[in-house]
């Protein structure tokens, strides 16, 4: 699929380019604390828990669902290393998701750029969804089940159970739906939205922990 990359925020981000207004982004924002191959990771903005973090494609690629085999497995492997990583360092289980897009239609509330967001969290929020979306069509053991990734946008739900779920979509979503779920569970029914809270401190504290204590890789 061809894209316009001057149109995707997170290509800017990811090569620090200015804004489309010019302005150079922030540091904490165009800040990278791990890289493998392919993929890089970068404290989320927006932090609502210490330890939010975002997973990217260094290429633009609309999600995962468009990955070949290889790199695929590549950002399994990525994300179950800096699973492990925010584990060891936050003392919480972590729960991953990932808004997939068929198309560049905003459908699933979030940007159309292949991202993971990993939030440490100590409760599931799987009943939360299934209220929201419906009933997964399939879930697995696997990270990404190849055979889930049919031709339709989709929510991907890493639990603290260990299963992923797929949600596919049969309208648009608001919002950063999941950040608020996340936040409604928590009590901070406001701070999902990352432009009022951007939370720096708590990501300057993270950065700093994971970067002491982090192994990082290459």
């Amino acid at each position: 699929m061809e894209t316009d990359l001057r149109e995707c925020v997170f290509c800017d981000v990811i090569t620090a380019r200015r804004n489309s207004a010019g302005v150079s982004f922030p540091e904490q924002e165009v800040l990278r604390i791990s890289k493998s191959g392919r993929f890089l990771v970068k404290p989320g903005l927006g932090a609502f828990v210490y330890g939010y973090s975002l997973i990217f494609s260094l290429d633009h690629v609309l999600c995962a669902r468009d990955l070949d085999a290889v790199d695929a497995q590549e950002l399994s492997d990525f994300v179950s290393e800096e699973i492990r990583i925010l584990r060891s360092l936050t003392g919480s289980p972590v729960i991953f998701f990932e808004h997939g897009s068929e198309s560049k239609n905003h459908i699933t509330g979030c940007y159309d750029h292949l991202h993971i967001h990993l939030l440490p969290l100590q409760v599931s929020i799987l009943d939360d969804l299934i209220e929201e979306l419906g009933f997964p069509v399939e879930y697995s053991q696997d990270f990404f089940a190849r055979t889930s990734m049919r031709a339709s946008s989709y929510i991907m739900y890493g639990d603290i159970s260990g299963k992923v779920y797929y949600f596919f979509l049969d309208r648009v979503l608001r919002s950063q739906t999941i950040r608020q779920i996340c936040c409604q569970r928590l009590g901070i029914p406001d701070a999902w939205d990352w432009a009022l809270y951007p939370n720096r401190d708590c990501i300057a504290s993270y950065v700093k922990s994971y970067r002491e204590n982090a192994v990082v890789h290459d």
